[in-house]
């Protein structure tokens, strides 16, 4: 592809700020170490948002929002990225 739009439906409207960008790089994180370790939520919260900014920690999603991502990368691996179980 040579980046052509092929099809515009709206406007975006994301706000490009640095602490959106920051934010994304943190949840990015959050859900690689997820994928990768089988560190509980709450210690890969804490490992990754230790030395985090004040102004980003408001932009970042609730603790029941991100247990939800770490559920979904837990399953995903559990799975084997199959659908199926590996304890069948």
């Amino acid at each position: 592809m040579e980046d052509v739009v092929l099809r515009t439906v709206g406007q975006h409207a994301c706000n490009n700020s640095a602490a959106n960008v920051f934010t994304q790089r943190l949840i990015t994180g959050i859900k690689r170490r997820a994928e990768e370790t089988m560190d509980t939520p709450a210690a890969i919260r804490t490992r990754i948002l230790q030395q985090v900014p004040t102004p980003i920690l408001g932009n970042l999603p609730s603790k029941n929002a991100m247990k939800k991502v770490f559920i979904h990368y837990f399953v995903r691996m559990l799975t084997n990225y199959t659908g199926r179980p590996l304890w069948n």
